[in-house]
């Protein structure tokens, strides 16, 4: 069996001291702007350790080429533009410091709602480092406070609001509402808070004083 990681949020996060672009057969990321290590645009990148995987996937994102004109495959225009390479090659300097940032903003966050009994706050297990993309809580009333904290001027967002055997794409496999009923539950009540490594101690404490 083959493993392939959708590493698209988790970039630099470890499992057992193990990054997560090591873990897989193929690990991938995202470098959408809105991901840890992002770009100005649109990009992402396949890791492998395997050559034999790693040569194919570069002659796929190119056309299916072996070489110039030759064609061993049905591929893809999948090459990354040189602008974002640039941007992200200037990014990627400061990454390893960002994710540390990143950790502090989420321990700061989660030291000051621990105690809050109506909050399900993220996990994450001690072999573990998460690059938290999101710093996402669960609420029962998600809602009615998205629109307190959005009159506080503090955003909101509820990434997915859908689990994926819901979505029309996939009526074909026959599921129905209730079948995976943690993932409803989930959907329901998630809502990420402003994440990323420049949050200050000054904006955690609003945040958390208008929760």
């Amino acid at each position: 069996m083959k493993v392939i990681i959708d590493g698209a949020q988790s970039f630099g996060s470890t499992f057992k001291e193990i990054t997560d672009s090591n873990l897989g057969d193929i690990s991938t990321t995202s470098f959408f702007p809105a991901k840890p290590l992002g770009c100005y645009g649109d990009g992402g990148a396949c890791f492998t350790n395997n050559e034999e995987l790693a040569n194919k996937m570069k002659s796929l994102r190119l056309h299916g080429q072996t070489q110039r004109y030759y064609h061993k495959y049905i591929g893809m225009g999948g090459r990354l533009d040189t602008i974002q390479a640039a941007v992200l090659n200037v990014k990627l300097k400061y990454y390893v410091k960002d994710l540390k940032l990143r950790q502090e903003v989420a321990f700061k966050y989660t030291k000051a709602l621990e105690n809050k009994s109506n909050l399900i706050l993220p996990f994450v297990d001690e072999k573990a480092t998460s690059a938290w993309a999101q710093y996402s809580i669960r609420v029962k009333n998600r809602d009615e406070l998205q629109e307190k904290l959005k009159l506080a001027g503090i955003p909101t967002a509820v990434h997915y609001p859908m689990p994926l055997y819901l979505q029309e794409c996939f009526e074909y496999l026959g599921y129905k509402k209730s079948d995976f009923p943690v993932s409803e539950t989930v959907s329901e009540e998630i809502m990420s808070l402003p994440m990323n490594p420049y949050v200050t101690d000054e904006g955690i404490n609003y945040i958390v004083g208008q929760l």
